[in-house]
């Protein structure tokens, strides 16, 4: 049971972050009339998807589960952000999410090359 806590805990308070983010209204960053803050979705959805890649990671097409679930909750904070008067829908944001998402695969297939010390196939 505390396997389990351990495990989830992470990715709810996660979740709940991004919600509470995604829900807010946020102001322009001062200085920088129409400065736009959407860089902020790569990385919190780069440690989403890992957080989903900790539950899936026995399971085969993990890497998949993790992206796709991490870029599915983008759509839905999306959809939700609709119903927002301060907030809007964007596509430029779900094209964030996912590529934050794959970061995470990048990042791991990387680091296990270096780490198992799989060497490169040249071409």
């Amino acid at each position: 049971m505390k396997k389990k806590i351990w495990l989830w805990s992470p990715l709810i308070v996660c979740l709940v972050v991004i919600l509470y983010i995604s829900s807010i209204q946020i102001p322009g960053i001062p200085g920088l009339p129409g400065a736009d803050i959407s860089f902020i979705h790569l990385p919190l959805y780069f440690i989403l998807s890992a957080l989903f890649l900790r539950i899936f990671i026995e399971k085969r097409r993990s890497f998949i589960s993790a992206i796709l679930c991490s870029t599915m909750y983008g759509i839905l904070i999306e959809i939700f952000q609709l119903f927002l008067p301060w907030r809007s829908f964007s596509f430029y944001d779900i094209i964030l999410n996912f590529i934050g998402s794959c970061f995470v695969y990048i990042f791991i297939s990387i680091n296990l090359r270096k780490i198992l010390l799989i060497p490169r196939i040249k071409s």
